[in-house]
């Protein structure tokens, strides 16, 4: 029989704990971390999911107020977490649960994003049937495209990982191992450290017109993900100078979040270029913590070409030589007929 239980401040850790012990739990379903996003005004509810009274998963319920009430928002904030390979009924048993905790919250508007991969390499993933059948049935339409990355297996050999990069991408790693380029590990959030990120992370934003996270909004995520031991910063130097600063997480699967590098290490003498050993460096510190994925953070498709207006940064994440990785899209519902199509209508 299945049953959900609200998840209160004493039990945080049962379901921390579910999250090592999953088949697709990140950073994305730690408490602490789901907890970062009431900064711009979620309201946030746990819940265990169990069956024949064993535990199967969770999932995090985040709510979005508008329009005096008129237009509220419900995500499940990470995607659906889960134990055991989900089949059918399991899944409808949990979309049947968020939405019936939805309606007692007024909410117009429903999306679940379920974070599980629709295809591998081109090859249809076991759960793309089992949630495009589900979500149909229970009135939900896809309303995002899918999104994208690269996973690289981190359980072979150090030569086997490089053998799959590009070749020159390689050879970049091999020459700043062997260069002046020192890494450091930062465990222990510093407000020290984090201007440091801070600084090249807004410069880079500025420069490149990136959408980037306010001050507040990217401290409180930095912090988090540092106090609760799941995230890391990685700061590179040259003749002690910091040239790359880069921000991983490491729950289940690791996963780079944030990067970015100072522009003037081009202009010092005998400075090899730091992003792809930043890159790597995070590779080796998650596979030391035994983890087996490191996913190389979102691109937008499988192959990179040169009239993409990302292309740069897609190119330099395909030439890792990760998996192609497609999720599934992001679904929505209407619970309120005009408030909710009135919704779709702004964001489509």
């Amino acid at each position: 029989m299945f049953e959900a239980q609200i998840i209160k401040k004493e039990n945080e850790k049962v379901f921390n704990d579910i999250i090592q012990n999953s088949i697709n739990g990140t950073y994305m379903h730690n408490i602490g971390y789901a907890k970062t996003k009431s900064i711009i005004g979620r309201e946030i509810e746990t819940y265990v999911y169990m069956d024949e009274g064993q535990i199967i998963g969770g999932a995090h319920y985040s709510v979005k107020r508008a329009g005096k009430g008129i237009m509220n928002v419900a995500d499940v904030q990470g995607g659906f977490l889960f134990k055991v390979d989900p089949n059918a009924t399991m899944v409808g048993n949990v979309v049947d649960h968020f939405l019936k905790w939805a309606k007692t919250k007024n909410i117009a508007y429903v999306r679940i994003s379920p974070w599980m991969p629709s295809r591998i390499e081109g090859e249809e993933s076991k759960y793309s049937d089992i949630f495009t059948c589900v979500m149909e049935d229970m009135g939900f339409d896809a309303i995002s495209q899918e999104r994208h990355t690269y996973w690289i297996d981190i359980t072979k050999d150090e030569e086997t990982i490089l053998s799959q990069m590009k070749r020159q991408t390689r050879y970049e790693v091999r020459k700043s191992l062997n260069s002046n380029l020192v890494v450091d590990v930062v465990n222990v959030p510093s407000d020290e450290s984090f201007e440091i990120f801070w600084n090249l992370y807004s410069h880079l934003g500025k420069k490149k017109g990136f959408n980037i996270l306010n001050k507040e909004q990217f401290k409180y995520e930095y912090t988090t993900l540092l106090n609760e031991e799941i995230g890391h910063l990685f700061l590179i130097k040259c003749d002690g100078v910091i040239v790359n600063a880069s921000l991983s997480s490491s729950l289940n699967r690791a996963a780079y979040l944030y990067g970015a590098m100072n522009p003037d290490f081009k202009t010092m003498k005998n400075c090899s270029s730091p992003g792809q050993l930043a890159q790597w460096a995070m590779m080796m510190y998650s596979k030391s913590k035994g983890i087996e994925t490191y996913d190389m953070g979102f691109c937008p498709g499988a192959i990179p070409y040169k009239e993409h207006p990302e292309y740069h940064i897609w190119r330099f994440k395909h030439a890792f030589g990760g998996a192609h990785v497609q999720f599934l899209p992001v679904y929505g519902k209407s619970l309120k007929k005009i408030a909710g199509k009135i919704f779709k209508a702004l964001k489509g």
